[in-house]
């Protein structure tokens, strides 16, 4: 080790003993960030009794030189909020909630129609106050299912050609998984689907 790095490490230790920091520092020489951006000292952060870091950052002289065409010495980290809520939530300070989706509404086939059916249906739910969620169809229906199952949606509703034509959509009861045809005026929508 040289002298001068000697010194800067003495010099940072006596630094965190005027902030009164110091006994929540551990000097670790094996810690390497994966970024080249780094010019100095590098950091993780870590709560007790959990073992992954929870943030990390450190010292990058020539990043803002770089972007800016400015020297600026700089330091700066970044925290990782699932981390963060994890610990809260073990902790008992935090109850991580998933919010109700009222409806799922999942249209079938590619069809400008039916897409501005789908759309016009979830309007007019999320006008009544429901929480709604419109696939366009980019997930397969079973995907969707599984997807919308997990998320803990309370009705999903399939709008396909078949059942438009006739004027209703499927509308399946995701907590019994019964389903329904319900004709599409429930929802403020005549049959010809405005």
């Amino acid at each position: 080790m040289s002298d001068e790095f000697i010194k800067y490490y003495s010099e940072l230790i006596d630094l965190l003993d005027m902030y009164g920091v110091r006994n929540y520092m551990d000097l670790d020489m094996g810690i390497v960030r994966g970024l080249d951006y780094y010019t100095g000292i590098v950091f993780e952060m870590y709560v007790p009794d959990y073992k992954l870091s929870v943030g990390g950052g450190g010292r990058y002289d020539n990043l803002i030189e770089i972007y800016s065409g400015k020297p600026m010495p700089a330091s700066g980290f970044a925290m990782g909020i699932e981390r963060l809520l994890e610990v809260l939530e073990q902790r008992g300070a935090l109850k991580r909630v998933t919010p109700q989706i009222d409806y799922y509404v999942y249209v079938l086939g590619n069809d400008r129609n039916y897409l501005s059916l789908g759309y016009k249906l979830a309007g007019n739910l999320r006008s009544r106050g429901n929480k709604v969620i419109l696939d366009t169809g980019e997930k397969s229906l079973r995907s969707a299912l599984e997807y919308a199952s997990k998320i803990n949606v309370k009705y999903f509703i399939i709008v396909g050609p078949k059942e438009v034509s006739q004027g209703f959509v499927k509308v399946r009861d995701m907590g019994s998984w019964s389903e329904r045809e319900v004709p599409l005026s429930e929802f403020g929508i005549n049959a010809k689907g405005e």
